[in-house]
This record gives C-alpha cells, sequence and structure tokens, in this order.
C-alpha cells in the first residue's frame, strides 16, 4: 500500500515536459463554485495518459494527486492540499497505485477555498499535479481548472 510518510513537498520547477502522447484532462474543467465550496467538493474526472513516457514514473511508486492553489505556478512547494491527514477527502491529496503505461481516470472532489497555502477563488484558476508519492517528481503537465462564480 502507497502511503505519504509526511507532506508531499515539490516543486512545479521540477516538473515534467509535455512528452508527446502523456497528458492530463479535468473533465468538467470549470466546476460551479457552489459545489467547490460544499463540503463534499466539487465532483471532476481526472484522466491521465501515458505518464510511462516520463522517466521519472514509476509504477512501484504509483502516483499522487494533489489540487493546488495558483501559487504552484511560482515553484511554491506548499501550494498544494499535500497534507497525509487528508488523504483522500474532497481537495486531497490522493494516492493510487501505478499501472505500466501510467495511464487511469480517477474520480475526485476539487474544493474552493484554502488550498495549500493559497487559495482557490470563485471566478479564478486552480490546479492539479500528478506526482511521484515517493521521490515527489511532478510526472505530468499542471493542469489547470476554473471555478466558475455564477453557479
Amino acid at each position: 500500500m502507497l502511503g505519504l510518510a509526511g507532506s508531499m513537498l515539490f516543486s512545479a520547477a521540477s516538473g515534467a515536459g509535455a512528452a508527446a502522447g502523456l497528458s492530463v484532462k479535468v473533465t468538467p474543467d470549470i466546476v460551479p463554485a457552489s459545489a467547490a465550496g460544499s463540503p463534499t467538493g466539487a465532483t471532476v474526472t481526472i484522466k491521465y495518459t501515458n505518464l510511462s513516457l516520463n522517466p521519472n514514473y514509476s509504477k512501484a511508486n504509483g502516483i499522487a494527486i494533489v489540487e493546488c492553489s495558483p501559487n504552484v505556478l511560482a515553484s511554491d512547494p506548499a501550494a498544494c492540499n499535500q497534507s497525509p491527514a487528508n488523504l483522500g477527502q474532497p481537495g486531497g491529496p490522493w494516492v493510487f497505485t501505478g499501472n505500466t503505461k501510467g495511464s487511469g481516470k480517477k474520480t475526485l472532489a476539487l474544493v474552493s477555498g484554502a488550498v495549500g497555502d493559497g487559495t482557490c477563488n470563485p471566478g479564478g484558476l486552480c490546479y492539479i499535479v500528478i506526482a511521484d508519492p515517493v521521490t515527489h517528481a511532478v510526472l505530468a503537465p499542471i493542469t489547470p481548472f476554473g471555478i466558475d462564480p455564477t453557479t
């Protein structure tokens, strides 16, 4: 079983190149503020494809998916929800086993408000990061999602 032995400090600057065929998609890519602000969060599907094209991907280590505030774009290592106490909760982090191709689809709940050391506000963008839960290497392009303030 995979686990987090502490916070998953990683830097967006250590991120993955966008190798051809490696992709991450968040659906829907704009979530309702009313759902994101609720205790259960806004449900999205995160589809990731061919993480194995990144040399930092390890099937044995699996993957961690974290929700991050806009501070992640400035390589802020505390920008994401990384507390092991919140593992599997709305806003994350989430840890999953790996597979040979590094491909999969997960249904998760994203939140608005405090995320990491920043804020995900309605009308703004926040981000999904997929990383190795052991080495903390970012495995895929940082992927944005919006929070619709009108819903």
